[in-house]
């Protein structure tokens, strides 16, 4: 799974195939109060922004990790959803590394961080849409 989120972070899947396999959004980082939504089996250091309802695409887990997919939709726009989940992620003591897209398909951020100990990676795309932004969250977790 980490070389998955990793080929992810170098680029070689399209952003649209990011859309559609990566959309996660997971428990509030420390938020007030945890988002709307599926969060069942999904770490509480998975990213959010206060109020979005996130909808788990897939979660799971074996004997030494934790992954899945978490997708949620914000009326803020892409700028401001990434700084947000950039503050957020620091806050944990993760490092992320963004990059941003335009094409056909839309603009947007992709983001990527690895926990300086090792044992969580996450994959962030945030996709510009009309009413705001999409955003795809591809995590896993060693246990």
């Amino acid at each position: 799974m980490v070389n998955f989120v990793l080929r992810l972070a170098a680029g070689r899947l399209r952003p649209t195939v990011l859309l559609l396999g990566l959309i996660l959004v997971a428990g509030c980082f420390g938020g007030p109060s945890p988002p709307k939504g599926e969060t069942d089996g999904v770490p509480h250091w998975i990213p959010s922004l206060p109020g979005t309802e996130i909808t788990v695409l897939q979660a799971g887990s074996s004997a030494d990790k934790k992954s899945g997919i978490v997708v949620f939709s914000s009326a803020d726009s892409t700028v401001e959803v990434e700084a947000s989940l950039r503050s957020t992620l620091e806050g944990y003591g993760f490092d992320p590394v963004t990059s941003s897209f335009d094409g056909p398909e839309g603009s947007g951020y992709q983001m990527t961080a690895e926990h300086p100990k090792g044992h969580h990676g996450i994959t962030i795309t945030i996709n510009g849409v009309r009413d705001g932004a999409e955003v795809i969250i591809n995590y896993v977790q060693e246990i």
